[in-house]
């Protein structure tokens, strides 16, 4: 196989990814917040829990928080989540 028909394969393939699953985070914005996996240790903003590396936690970038999955923040971000799952973003 030449390395031009690999590659146009590849790009066939992104795109029916990217219009399958709406892009990079699917249709979500930079500034959303997201459940990670730590990459190196921190705190909870909230509970000043620690968290280690590896170890999933919910991460706001605008303000480049973090925050352990026992916290109020968490449950609150994963009812957002839930509310954007099933209704849609409202705008």
């Amino acid at each position: 196989m030449k390395k031009s028909e690999l590659k146009e394969i590849i790009r066939e393939e992104v795109k029916s990814i990217l219009a399958e699953f709406g892009g990079r985070r699917a249709g979500g914005y930079s500034n959303d917040p997201r459940e990670i996996y730590a990459k190196y240790p921190t705190k909870c903003a909230e509970t000043g829990t620690p968290i280690k590396a590896g170890e999933k936690c919910i991460y706001y970038p605008k303000h480049k928080e973090y925050f352990c999955l026992k916290s109020k923040q968490a449950r609150e971000y994963y009812d957002w989540k839930m509310d954007v799952d099933v209704l849609g973003r409202p705008w």
